[in-house]
């Protein structure tokens, strides 16, 4: 399992699945026993961003410094994507859920891929 299956081709850009967990502290003692590989969390309230992948979820775990009050989280995802990938970014489905969708413009998935895979 790997970081491709987190990420999917989309017209002009690609889709990254994305799921935002409330309670970092708790599922950063977790991951630590899970092996490398990534769809998407956001953590609310992380000391600083980082992204691994979640391979029972299929999706790219992201840690944030925002809180899920007011669009913080989400506009901190928007930010760390836009300065990842240098390209437009914006929540594609799931605003007001755990599980988000995020469209990246004018990227192809492998490309993606590489970009998220250094961080």
């Amino acid at each position: 399992m790997s970081i491709n299956e987190a990420v999917r081709k989309a017209s002009n850009g690609v889709l990254i699945d994305v799921e935002v967990v409330l309670n970092s502290a708790t599922w950063n003692s977790f991951v630590k026993f899970l092996p490398k590989n990534l769809r998407l969390l956001s953590l609310p309230c992380a000391d600083k961003e980082s992204i691994s992948f979640d391979p029972w979820r299929k999706r790219i775990k992201l840690k944030v410094k925002g809180k899920a009050l007011k669009g913080e989280a989400n506009n901190n995802v928007l930010v760390f994507f836009s300065k990842l990938f240098d390209r437009k970014v914006k929540i594609f489905s799931g605003e007001h859920s755990r599980k988000k969708t995020v469209f990246v413009e004018n990227i192809n998935p492998d490309d993606a891929v590489r970009k998220a895979g250094k961080w």
